[in-house]
């Protein structure tokens, strides 16, 4: 009994000994790294939204699905309106007699032809087309101005110096066109023309000058052709006639006139 008292007491600090021998040596865990455990989740969340997106853009979405505001008003090819802006070349005579403030009376007959430019802006809506054609209703307003110089002799057998005719028209119009499928590049008009004209003539003897004014009306036909989008040239033939009875000056009742015309 006394030597397994002795034997216990000589194990129990050896045991002790080599038990704390062993913890000292025991490696100790390794730190955690912050910096790597962030990165990782960084990486993670990005693959989770990309798998999210793919995903997404694997669902077919149709062209309806696609909401599209469009104002026709303000698209030409739907709107029915359109300006137009034309210029016409005619030459024309003019007619009749004028008073001048001496008393005596100038043939206008005698002056000869003039070119006179007219200026047209105006606006046509286009009705809706049909297989026989297409026709667009309108108005417009036009304004000419033309002087050339003139000859005038005194009953005393003195000249007039510098004189000059100037002829003035301003008027509105009533137009309707009209283009075939078939021939759509070409396109008639048909129209009816209002407005005043006037004469006056000057010079530096103040007997030879004078001022006449007339209303007129007439008719209006042509033909143009469209070269290039919105751009016509053509030909168009006027008949006006003088609406003033108390006035002597005329016009003639057939003209001949080159025009373009551009529209929008």
């Amino acid at each position: 009994m006394k030597r397994m008292i002795v034997a216990a007491s000589l194990f129990l600090p050896l045991f002790a000994f080599a038990q704390n021998k062993n913890a000292k040596t025991a490696p100790a865990p390794a730190p955690v790294n912050l910096r790597e455990m962030a990165i990782q989740e960084t990486q993670n969340s990005a693959e989770v939204k990309s798998s999210k997106a793919s995903k997404a853009s694997e669902v077919n979405v149709g062209e309806a699905a696609f909401l599209t505001l469009k104002d026709p008003g303000l698209t030409t090819e739907l709107s029915p309106w359109k300006w137009t802006v034309g210029l016409r070349l005619q030459n024309l005579s003019p007619a009749g007699s004028a008073q001048m403030r001496n008393g005596q009376d100038l043939n206008l007959n005698e002056v000869g032809s003039m070119i006179v430019p007219f200026l047209e802006v105006g606006t046509l809506y286009q009705l809706q087309p049909r297989a026989s054609g297409t026709w667009s209703l309108g108005a417009s307003i036009e304004g000419a101005t033309a002087s050339r110089g003139t000859s005038v002799t005194f009953p005393s057998g003195s000249e007039a110096p510098n004189s000059r005719l100037s002829t003035n028209f301003v008027g509105g119009s009533l137009l309707a066109t009209y283009r075939h499928p078939k021939a759509s590049r070409w396109e008639a008009l048909l129209g009816w023309t209002e407005g005043i004209t006037t004469f006056s003539h000057s010079a530096d003897n103040d007997g030879a000058n004078f001022s006449e004014s007339a209303r007129f009306g007439g008719w209006r036909i042509g033909l143009s052709y469209e070269p290039s989008r919105n751009w016509l040239v053509g030909l168009e033939q006027s008949q006006r006639s003088i609406r003033s009875s108390d006035k002597n000056i005329d016009l003639p009742s057939n003209n001949t006139s080159f025009s373009t015309r551009v529209t929008w």
